[in-house]
């Protein structure tokens, strides 16, 4: 049945059905800023990269069996004849969408490697390229002086809905796209059959890194090769003229990708979520002990255990081993001041188990103001709604690891 976000659609001059006409040419798509999906799997596509669907069309059999829509997507109930002038083919294509573009990427971006794409004409090609980037990470690409755009119909399919998951930059003239690179710091790599250099054989500098493709036919334009850094080339045998432009361009996307990696490999371990986590994790730690030990005579990790423990209520000697990263005679001295302290004690009935004592309790309530300030000093300058934020992407973070098979995290 109908609800208040169906309209029934009587006829092909009603405003919503011209809007999604236009919507399936270049011209349209660039007026409107919005594009057609065609079939459940491109709008299922577009709903996971969280495109804006402004509406849906479909025959009123079909609106019984549809898949999860925003809210505020309407749908539009037509006939069969209307949804074939809509897609403008002559067999019938059940589901149709219009998805809003998502507002341009600004120029130059901040990535290692971006792509530039100049000139491509072929809609199969260009969704592959994009297709292929996406995989091996690249996450902003240029399209310069096309006179098409990535929501063509055989574009998005060749990209697998990949074109939903690029940030793109849309430029008349590849000259100005990559003079801002050039300005921006970035080294500019262009691929041509007849490049002074085997690509393999390029050594990049420590900084970011541009690769353009050109055309399927003429290639690369003179001006923009006098622009590069480096001219380069795949090996070929002597009885192949050139590869197809969407496989050449994965065979560089991945060997400049490397590249790329390796020439700033020392930033990017510096800069992974690990090395960060793990700094901030040993400082945080460092701070603590710098509160409790000279007081409690113990250190900060033997204080995060007894929180642990405190949290589990009670916990095996293998998964203490396994948490506090101490086997034998370390776990012993680890464990030994807490045992002394009656802090913790065996679980009556429950051999080889371990929960925290009444006395163990009460320590944790009276250590908890030292905890307090040494937090107070590593979230200083933080406001309250930024330590609100910060917690929340931690738990974030923890909630992921949990849902790949992680270790349970503190409660």
């Amino acid at each position: 049945m109908p609800n208040k976000n169906h309209t029934q659609i009587h006829s092909i001059k009603e405003t919503c059905v011209i809007r999604a006409r236009e919507c399936s040419t270049h011209q349209g798509r660039s007026q409107h800023q919005s594009f057609l999906l065609y079939g459940e799997e491109q709008i299922n596509w577009a709903m996971k990269a969280n495109v804006q669907l402004e509406c849906l069309f479909c025959t009123p059999q079909q609106a019984e069996n549809l898949p999860d829509l925003p809210p505020d997507c309407e749908i539009c109930l037509a006939s069969e004849g209307i949804l074939k002038k809509i897609s403008g083919t002559s067999y019938l294509v059940p589901l149709l969408a219009v998805g809003k573009q998502p507002a341009k990427a600004p120029w130059p971006p901040k990535d290692d490697l971006v792509l530039i794409l100049d000139e491509l004409s072929d809609y199969g090609n260009i969704g592959t390229i994009i297709r292929t980037s996406v995989a091996f990470g690249v996450k902003h690409i240029a399209l310069c002086n096309m006179q098409t755009d990535i929501y063509f119909r055989k574009t998005m399919d060749a990209s697998r809905g990949n074109v939903f998951n690029t940030n793109l930059s849309i430029w008349d003239d590849s000259l100005q796209a990559v003079n801002a690179l050039k300005t921006a710091g970035y080294q500019i790599i262009a691929t041509t059959p007849t490049g002074s250099k085997i690509q393999s054989s390029v050594k990049l500098q420590a900084r970011p890194a541009a690769l353009i493709i050109g055309n399927e036919t003429h290639g690369i334009r003179k001006d923009i090769l006098e622009l590069a850094d480096f001219c380069v080339q795949i090996p070929m045998q002597p009885n192949v003229e050139s590869l197809n432009v969407g496989v050449a361009a994965g065979i560089s996307l991945y060997e400049i990708k490397i590249k790329a990696v390796f020439a700033m490999i020392t930033k990017k371990i510096r800069s992974t979520l690990g090395r960060e986590l793990n700094c901030t994790s040993r400082w945080l730690i460092e701070q603590l002990d710098r509160e409790i030990q000279p007081l409690c005579g113990i250190s900060a990790n033997q204080a995060i255990f007894l929180m642990m423990l405190s949290c589990d209520r009670e916990m095996s000697t293998a998964q203490i081993c396994q948490d506090t990263a101490r086997f034998g005679n370390e776990l012993s001295e680890f464990l030994d001041p807490i045992i002394q302290n009656q802090w913790m004690q065996p679980v009556p009935n429950l051999p080889d188990h371990w929960e925290i004592s009444e006395n163990g309790e009460r320590w944790l309530a009276e250590l908890w103001p030292l905890v307090e300030r040494s937090e107070e000093k590593v979230l200083a300058g933080f406001t309250s709604t930024e330590r609100t934020q910060f917690f929340g992407f931690l738990k974030r973070i923890q909630n992921n690891c949990q849902k790949e098979g992680l270790s349970k995290a503190l409660g």
